[in-house]
């Protein structure tokens, strides 16, 4: 009779713990279908909506394979890391592979301590290229304190001539009071930058010209072993069409959202050629500008659920042995 009752009691607590894990899955549904709803029904309030996709983001099943991250990277792998670090409504990216660092923008003069602060934290004491892919201050206002602290192998630019004379002017007059001089390599369209057994191929500026300096960026393709990301600077739509017409493979695993995610830029074709795994959009807070754009956030989730934004997820920093891939976030 004890032994029935001791049954009884073990049954009720598991029926119990059923309807416990039964409600809070209920629970979830719920609260991800009202998120969906009001995303989608809800057209005006840009920094609502913004929040709403941080959360969405950060429920998503993708997210098992995020990891907070505490430099040096302990896990994940290591043979290529891609950075995309916050500075605010700019941008800035490292990759660092085989012994070689790259360095891809700035961002705003006013991001430069912590930018630094960031390269030394990850053992940055040298760039053997230095990518400043179009002349935005927020891609390359800080060109001057990365030279005045870390030794520049190489600067690559793109050749637009109005601004051409004002950097080599600058450049010159560095090297005038420097031991070691740095090389300007004026880039095109299929030129080739060999590291190890990775490579850069320049995707733009083509000899065409165009009215916009951001459709006149270094647009690039970074690739080793099976993985490649598309570092899209600020093109938009008038080069997006072009490149995808281009007949060009540009398929990616990871696409550096044009332009800081506005309208202007992440058309349906780019977007269809590229069909990148992962999505990291480099945006300031509240930004004045209004970026991201919800209508590219509403055409880039239907191709990937794995969206990154440095105003939400801080510093990114992917990790690959060349197939596989870890993301890293600092929030």
């Amino acid at each position: 009779m004890q032994n029935q009752k001791v049954g009884l009691k073990r049954n009720k607590l598991n029926i119990g713990m059923i309807y416990f894990m039964y409600i809070k899955n209920i629970k979830i549904i719920v609260i991800l279908i009202f998120l969906i709803l009001i995303i989608y029904f809800s057209k005006e309030n840009n920094f609502i909506k913004n929040t709403l996709y941080s959360a969405l983001n950060n429920l998503s099943f993708e997210k098992s394979i995020s990891k907070k991250y505490s430099p040096p990277i302990s896990e994940g792998y290591d043979d290529i890391i891609f950075h995309f670090i916050d500075v605010g409504n700019g941008d800035s990216s490292l990759i660092q592979t085989e012994g070689y660092n790259v360095l891809i923008d700035t961002g705003e003069d006013m991001y430069s301590d912590k930018l630094l602060e960031y390269l030394s934290e990850f053992n940055v004491d040298k760039i053997d290229l230095f990518i400043l892919t179009h002349p935005h201050s927020d891609h390359m206002d800080g060109l001057d304190e990365i030279l005045d602290n870390i030794y520049v192998k190489k600067i690559v630019l793109p050749d637009i001539e109005i601004d051409r004379k004002i950097i080599k002017d600058y450049i010159d007059s560095y090297n005038s009071v420097r031991d070691n001089k740095v090389i300007i390599e004026y880039v095109k369209k299929d030129d080739r930058f060999i590291l190890g057994n990775s490579f850069i191929k320049i995707i733009s500026p083509s000899p065409k010209k165009y009215t916009k300096v951001n459709n006149m960026s270094i647009v690039l393709m970074y690739s080793y072993k099976e993985i490649s990301i598309f570092y899209a600077s600020d093109m938009e739509k008038e080069l997006e069409i072009d490149i995808s017409n281009s007949n060009s493979n540009i398929k990616s695993d990871i696409l550096k959202v044009p332009h800081h995610g506005s309208i202007t830029s992440s058309t349906k074709s780019i977007l269809d050629n590229i069909m990148a795994d992962i999505y990291i959009i480099s945006v300031g807070k509240e930004n004045k500008y209004n970026h991201p754009s919800i209508d590219i956030l509403d055409r880039i989730r239907r191709y990937s659920k794995q969206v990154y934004r440095t105003d939400f997820n801080g510093n990114i920093i992917i990790t690959s042995d060349g197939i596989k891939k870890v993301v890293h976030t600092s929030r």
